[in-house]
């Protein structure tokens, strides 16, 4: 095989629509005898199958880039805090073995290496750890991306038939079957088709869908058909396709989520503010320590302790920028999106999570989501009877007589007129005829229920026409119908489906019970119309079905002279069991739920009441809350923006119509809406919602627009990431709560004590900052980031779009808190050396110090779970697994770090009742929280009364610990 066209030609053809070579290769024809293919039988040969793959590709797109752990390693290393802090280590450590030491005044070449390399070490775990975390969010991220890659599958011509295979396994020269729904991954030209029309807005950017055929011949990857059947020729695949093409040359790293540039933003506020702090720190250090060599002759000059100084200032910059902030939203979105989809959510997006934390309104389909994914026809009326399909014994079939159509106020049925019937054979043949034909290359559930329902006739055994005498509409849903047109036997027949009301209005002739043709007078009309508000009205989904007979030279598809009305069809879908529990947690949660469906109105409402959507409080039809989509359309702009809120069922809506809904409700800028969709012609609106749900038995189309995708086509899948999005939100709040609070104090401690110190050294050395800093970041953020929702956060309204990341409860946390922690470590530095037993500013004291800051973190983590005013901070801690194990491993550190880091850390052994008072400093965080929310619940005197209990208790423990100090040194 010589193949002579190039694929970026042939790419370039079918994208840029070039018609100029197209029709110098000679259309369609031509272009297949340069790829030697049959376009009658496809490929034939697996051979040369291979060898079209290698000639020109594969339909797949190469795997993106993944940094290796090496080079998370490099990017960590490069961050400028860590450079400065290693130069500082480095030369710590060139002063130290070869500067005396300011406190003794020689070289101490057996300790002089130990800062440097203890910071050494600090800045080698916290690179090591930061590009670990990195790397496994990668992997993370890939294995989701992986598990969201849809294995689609399409039909082919090989070998002269049909056979189905993987999108993947598409070569050029392939010929693929085209239907409705499809979205092509690969560029190729329409060889024959019925009413093809393609949605190219993803590639062009225009709007409006484009008809093929005529002209236009172009079908590009990236694009879906959004109506209309047939076949075309694949002309490139994979890297060569237009889509492909782009995609390689536009790959780039995802964009942060809102959520990750907001936290991004806060953090280079607070790490300005940390490296303000730093430079004070280092001034005011530098200046006393001039000061004092100005005043005394006598003190010599160290250039190790201006450099002390200078890491000291460096270390408190570290500790200040919350790098953890878009860790926290990184670890708690990958955490979530892992758990949903065993919630059966399959993100595709990384944002949807967040979003849907926010999500003010849910407009959801009826079928599938709300209804179970079961349909059966339990009401068939046709030939004037009504058969209770519910109520079929194996033979037997039940009748409740509509009247005789002269008589249309006798057409009430009774259950005391059902009587065993003889169904008319002819009749029930053009009944399943229809059904048949009306229903080719359908396979959604209707379709299903309709074939099972011709099963249960016995005429499941005819055989639709082939295609070349067979004319095919596939269903629309602005038409709201399907059409089939066959030649047959000297005449052409019209086979027609679809919504009851519109059907019927088009009807000019009914069939009776012997089979004849007889006009649809306006008094059966009304009985027909009776009959179709009887199934509606308990929530059966309604159809007619309907034929016309035309000569054989009277083929084209809107072509009839009349139409036979040959039945009206009852079809039921039960609501999912745990449907209406979701929609009162939605209610609960402050989310409205409007449905919106195809059906006619009083069906919609029906199903609306039973899922809980409509409440008992509107018995009859009410125009300011369900309406049909057409009237809800051709509302003024300003009345529709009025009303829209207020809306609860959307009937006989188009897809356009919930674009519309989407849109009017989005005009109001607080406003988060949600959107389910499941067909070609929800993409519009999916996309323009803030997050699309499709149903996973949607179509491809549909899927490519969503933001997640419901595995199980349940609404309950909906609630559930409402609850996951709120609880990312939360999750990310109470680290942000914990970070700013460990922070600030930390800052002001490390400024404050230096100055108080004698040694005009910070009593927080570098390493124990870098420890701190470990703690904040990673530990922190993978704690309290990876919290389990609960019930709970369904009873709440939803959060504003505008509302500030830190709310005034976490004002106060912080604030309180932060001022705690401060007194304590300024308590222990002033007064602390008595209290404890030690003297004053030397190894023991100052170990003593931090090793209480340490602990008020880990106590912290438990004060940091609660974000609104609950006083037990303990609180289904069982959600908090990792939490807990962290503050443990937290805590063991802590104790070999102090009993065994020595000179390392800086840090001495302490005794065991060292240990117990810096737990009952710590433990003091837990009663001030309590303080803290009664003062911001306003209950003065019950803040009062427990500030006054606890200080009491104070005064009380210190009393008893000086009075038993005061007896042993009597002793």
């Amino acid at each position: 095989m010589k193949f002579t066209l190039e694929p970026d030609s042939l790419r370039d053809m079918v994208g840029q629509k070039d018609t100029q070579l197209y029709n110098k290769l000679g259309g369609v024809a031509g272009v297949a005898n340069e790829l030697e293919v049959n376009l009658h039988s496809g490929l034939c040969r697996a051979e040369e199958i291979d060898t079209r793959a290698i000639r020109y590709g594969k339909n797949v797109l190469p795997p993106a880039e993944r940094m290796t752990l090496w080079e998370f390693i490099k990017d960590a290393a490069n961050d400028k805090t860590m450079l400065i802090l290693i130069g500082a280590a480095v030369l710590s450590l060139v002063l130290g073995l070869t500067t005396p030491d300011p406190r003794t005044g020689v070289v101490e070449y057996s300790t002089g290496w130990i800062e440097g390399a203890a910071i050494l070490v600090s800045v080698f775990i916290v690179i090591m750890v930061t590009a670990v975390n990195d790397f496994k969010k990668q992997e993370k991220f890939a294995e989701l991306e992986n598990t969201s890659t849809e294995h689609r599958t399409v039909t082919v011509l090989r070998n002269g038939h049909k056979t189905d295979i993987l999108s993947e396994d598409l070569v050029v020269g392939d010929v693929i079957a085209l239907r409705t729904g499809t979205r092509l991954t690969v560029d190729a030209i329409l060889i024959s088709g019925q009413g093809v029309v393609c949605d190219e807005s993803d590639i062009t950017g225009e709007t409006d869908d484009v008809p093929k055929g005529d002209g236009d011949d172009f079908l590009i990857s990236g694009t879906s058909l959004t109506e209309g059947i047939g076949y075309a020729l694949v002309t490139a695949v994979g890297v060569s396709s237009f889509s492909g093409h782009i995609a390689m040359i536009t790959r780039a790293k995802k964009k942060p989520t809102p959520l990750q540039e907001k936290l991004e933003h806060l953090a280079d506020v607070i790490g300005k503010f940390g490296l303000l702090a730093a430079s004070i720190t280092f001034v005011i250090l530098a200046a006393k320590e001039t000061y004092l060599l100005w005043i005394n002759a006598d003190q010599k000059f160290h250039f190790m302790k201006y450099w002390e100084m200078l890491t000291t200032a460096v270390a408190i910059v570290v500790v200040a920028v919350p790098e953890g902030l878009p860790l926290s939203v990184t670890i708690a979105l990958a955490y979530s999106m892992q758990q949903m989809l065993d919630d059966k959510n399959l993100v595709r997006h990384l944002a949807a999570c967040e979003t849907m934390g926010g999500a003010t309104c849910i407009c959801s389909d009826k079928t599938g989501t709300l209804t179970a994914n079961e349909m059966s026809v339990i009401k068939l009326w046709t030939g004037g009877q009504h058969f209770d399909l519910a109520r079929l014994k194996e033979a037997e079939w039940l009748r409740v007589s509509v009247g005789d159509a002269q008589n249309p106020q006798d057409a009430t049925p009774t259950p005391a007129d059902l009587v065993d019937i003889e169904m008319n054979r002819d009749v029930i043949k053009a009944v399943a005829e229809t059904i048949i034909y009306s229903s080719l290359d359908e396979s959604n559930r209707t379709a299903l229920a309709l074939m099972e329902l011709v099963a249960r006739l016995g005429y499941d055994s005819l055989v639709p026409p082939s295609s070349p005498d067979c004319k095919r509409e596939p269903f629309c849903s602005s038409k709201k119908q399907s059409k089939t047109k066959i030649k047959q036997k000297g005449q052409s027949i019209m086979y027609v489906k679809g919504a009851s009301e519109v059907i019927l209005a088009q009807c000019t002739h009914w069939m009776n019970q012997s089979g004849e043709r007889l006009p649809l007078t306006a008094e059966y009309r009304t009985v027909a119309e009776r009959v179709l508000n009887e199934y509606a009205s308990v929530g059966l989904r309604t159809l007619c079905i309907a034929n016309s007979q035309g000569s054989e030279q009277d083929y084209e598809m809107d072509t009839y002279a009349t139409l036979t009305c040959l039945a009206l069809i009852g079809i039921e879908e039960p609501i999912r069991p745990e449907v209406e529990e979701a929609i009162s947690q939605c209610k609960a949660a402050g989310i409205g739920v409007k449905m919106v469906t195809g059906d006619n109105l009083v069906s919609a409402v029906a199903v609306a009441r039973r899922c809980g959507i409509v409440s008992d409080d509107y018995r009859t039809l009410d125009s300011r809350v369900m309406l049909e989509g057409k009237e809800f359309r051709e509302m003024p702009h300003a009345i529709r923006i009025q009303r829209v809120k207020s809306i609860v069922v959307l009937a006989r809506a188009t897809p356009l119509d919930k674009q519309l809904l989407v849109e009017s409700l989005k005009d109001d800028p607080l406003q988060v809406v949600a959107v389910t969709g499941d067909g070609t012609n929800d993409g519009p609106a999916l996309k323009c919602a803030d997050v699309g749900f499709a149903m996973n038995s949607g179509t491809e189309v549909a899927k490519a627009a969503s933001d997640i995708i419901l595995t199980d086509d349940n609404f309950v899948g909906v609630v559930k990431a409402v609850m996951w999005g709120r609880n990312v939100n939360d999750n990310i709040r109470k680290f942000i709560q914990f970070q700013l609070t460990v922070n600030s104090a930390a800052c002001l401690i490390a400024i404050i004590g230096a100055c108080m110190s004698e040694t005009n050294l910070s009593p927080l050395k570098p390493v124990q900052l870098l420890w701190l800093n470990l703690i904040m970041d990673s530990l922190a953020a993978l704690g309290l980031a990876t919290e389990l929702p609960s019930a709970s956060l369904l009873c709440r309204d939803p959060l504003p779009k505008n509302a500030p990341i830190i709310n005034r409860h976490m004002w106060g946390f912080i604030v309180g808190q932060g001022l705690y922690q401060l007194q304590v470590c300024l308590f222990l530095l002033t007064y602390g050396h008595e209290w404890m037993g030690v003297s004053y500013f030397d190894d023991a004291h100052l170990t003593c110090v931090f090793n209480t800051f340490v602990l008020l973190q880990v106590v912290n983590f438990f004060n940091a779970r609660q974000l609104g005013l609950e006083l037990n901070v303990f609180a289904e801690i069982h959600r908090s697994h990792t939490l807990m194990v962290i503050a443990v491993v937290i805590t063991l550190f802590q104790i070999l770090i102090v009993n065994y880091g020595g000179v390392f850390f800086g840090v001495v052994p302490v005794s065991s009742d060292q240990w117990l008072k810096a737990l009952i400093l710590s433990a003091g965080s837990l009663p001030v929280s309590v303080m803290i929310k009664l003062f911001l619940k306003r209950k003065r005197g019950l803040f009062c009364f427990f500030l006054c209990a606890v200080m009491g208790t104070a005064g009380v423990a210190v009393s008893l610990h000086l009075l038993f100090v005061g007896t042993t040194h009597d002793t």
